[in-house]
């Protein structure tokens, strides 16, 4: 049976408080995304369908929170600055 939105706050609270140690274990952008995605991959694996958004959601929130939101993602084309620049 799959968990309510309430018990998904509550795990999704532990994964917040899991941050800063998450960062300081995993200084490097593209070993901190793979921990954080293993992490999240736990919790939107016991998610309804109709509950996986709302997830994403606070997933990208928890990121944003930290600095984290676009790390390990491309960089919008018009962000790109080049060194002639």
């Amino acid at each position: 049976m799959p968990k309510s939105r309430v018990q998904f706050h509550e795990i999704l609270l532990v994964l917040e408080k899991s941050m800063p140690a998450m960062i300081e274990k995993y200084p490097g952008g593209g070993d901190f995304m793979s921990a954080f995605v293993r992490e999240a991959d736990l919790i939107t694996s016991d998610a309804a369908s109709e509950d996986h958004a709302w997830i994403h959601g606070q997933i990208g929130c928890i990121l944003d929170e930290f600095g984290k939101l676009h790390e390990g993602y491309p960089v919008p084309s018009g962000e790109i600055k080049l060194m002639s620049d």
